[in-house]
């Protein structure tokens, strides 16, 4: 091998060593570049600010966001909309029972009056139910136990057999069925409050007023008529029908 011969070899043997070193450190900037600005990015996020409607979203915005978020056309009103994971708290949205707002729901609490009044609401059991179950094994013991002290066990089966002998024989099944599930709701008046449950014909009677009163806020609200009195006595009514069915 001649000595021109060796100097090329050598040669072309730098120059592609150096050209791998100026890919390897290419590489890693690009990879430092994308670290940091992942980093700015977690770092620019902020917590979502109070919400002026009282912690209430609109539909129309929710199903904005799930079009963005999905990147397909929606009309659908889901029942609830998980937010993505953040630095910061989980964030769900869960339809009112309404179906015009999404309440905000974070592992801290609902911004609906039901969770503002009692500590619980069926937003909050629907969007962190491993969290509702963790704080009921934690005092549903005791406070059972104190239920028992002060109510007698024959008093609670006569009141299991005097409602379930007040529904009629032709009674609607879907009536019915919500009947029971009312009975057995935690989230009721009756089991909050330890006092005897409507009867059949009550409850028919509260849960079709409710009916009426939700069609008629679906209405108001579809005419975008939010901040008319109406509205807003039908809603604070919805309300106390929805804390007495545990709604």
């Amino acid at each position: 091998m001649t000595t021109e011969t060796k100097a090329t070899s050598a040669s072309w043997m730098v120059e592609d060593m150096l050209a791998e070193q100026q890919r390897i450190k290419q590489a890693a900037d690009q990879m430092a570049a994308g670290a940091q600005a992942e980093a700015e990015r977690i770092t620019a996020k902020l917590p979502l600010p109070p919400a002026a409607s009282e912690g209430k979203f609109e539909v129309r915005f929710v199903q904005a966001l799930v079009e963005i978020m999905t990147v397909r056309a929606t009309v659908a009103k889901p029942d609830m909309v998980k937010m993505p994971e953040t630095a910061y708290e989980q964030i769900v949205l869960v339809l009112s029972s309404t179906g015009q707002f999404y309440y905000r729901v974070t592992p801290q609490g609902c911004t609906c009056k039901g969770f503002v009044y009692r500590g619980k609401c069926r937003h909050f059991k629907a969007a962190f139910p491993e969290l509702v179950a963790q704080r009921e094994d934690g005092n549903v013991s005791e406070s059972c136990r104190e239920v028992r002290q002060v109510k007698a066990p024959s008093q609670k089966s006569k009141a299991g057999r005097k409602n379930t002998e007040s529904i009629p024989a032709l009674a609607d099944s879907k009536r019915v069925k919500e009947y029971e599930e009312y009975l057995q709701n935690d989230h009721a008046a009756h089991r909050v409050r330890e006092f005897q449950p409507m009867d059949y014909k009550n409850f028919c009677k509260s849960a079709h007023r409710l009916e009426k009163i939700q069609a008629r806020l679906k209405a108001l609200g579809d005419a975008s008529q939010w901040d008319c009195q109406e509205y807003k006595d039908l809603e604070r009514e919805e309300n106390r029908y929805c804390l007495s069915l545990g709604y």
